[in-house]
């Protein structure tokens, strides 16, 4: 199996068999300057682990099976001796085409509801090594990824509360908060984060559609529908994922 590794926050990988790679010595660096551990970081090695085996056997699995699927068809539709199974063929292509879409986007939100659980259990275990601390665990259970008017609310803010440092500026910070808020429009559907999403992330949406009298009404109950995460950026959420806890865990552990 081939990995996707993490080339930057603005460069996707090239697109491979679908999976993360063992780590290679290429991200063995702390999260960030400064990087204090605690306690709670023992357990990273087990949340990089199971966000390996989910992405690779779990998602992996099911992008190889829709790939396999529409290869299928495609190539019946092409080489077909039979007139009718050609048209057969084509017609399943094509009427698979946004299911396969779709499970893309589905498979965006298992990802990102995976690491926000985890998340969320690194934070409050975090809480019990931190003298003095204003955070609550009702805070971090109740916190968002954004609301910037009650910090003590937000996931990133409550980490740099806990850790020093903001969740958007580790390494892997930027692409991991693109994921959280793809992962609420998935969820939720039309809404503040689609129009969020799209106004930050346009190239993660298909553009409006052009009929013979122009460019279709731009509505936001149509961006959830919209969305496209593709394979390759697929796996770059997962392997910013994976860097994380491996970021946390090398920093706690020394060992890979």
């Amino acid at each position: 199996m081939f990995g996707l590794r993490f080339f930057g926050l603005n460069r996707l990988p090239e697109p491979t068999a679908i999976g993360i790679a063992p780590p290679d010595g290429s991200f063995d660096a702390p999260p960030c300057e400064g990087w204090q551990t605690l306690e709670s970081d023992m357990a990273a090695r087990m949340y990089r682990n199971d966000m390996q085996l989910t992405f690779n056997f779990g998602v992996g699995s099911a992008v190889r099976g829709i790939k396999a699927t529409m290869s299928r068809f495609e190539q019946k539709s092409l080489k077909a001796r039979n007139k009718m199974k050609k048209i057969t063929g084509g017609a399943a292509h094509l009427i698979l085409q946004p299911i396969e879409q779709e499970i893309y986007n589905l498979l965006t939100l298992a990802v990102q509801g995976h690491f926000e659980k985890a998340f969320r259990r690194w934070l409050r275990n975090s809480l019990q090594f931190v003298e003095n601390s204003a955070i609550t665990d009702d805070d971090i259970v109740k916190a968002q990824w954004s609301n910037p008017n009650t910090p003590r609310r937000d996931l990133g803010a409550i980490m740099a509360a806990l850790r020093g440092v903001h969740f958007a500026e580790v390494i892997e910070g930027p692409i991991i908060l693109e994921l959280a808020l793809i992962g609420n429009v998935v969820r939720h559907g039309d809404g503040p984060s689609a129009r969020q999403a799209y106004e930050r992330y346009p190239f993660l949406f298909a553009p409006v559609p052009i009929f013979d009298d122009g460019p279709a009404h731009e509505d936001d109950d149509e961006l959830p529908e919209r969305l496209q995460v593709s394979e390759e950026r697929l796996g770059l959420y997962a392997q910013a994922v994976f860097q994380f806890w491996h970021r946390v865990q090398l920093a706690y552990t020394g060992e890979n």
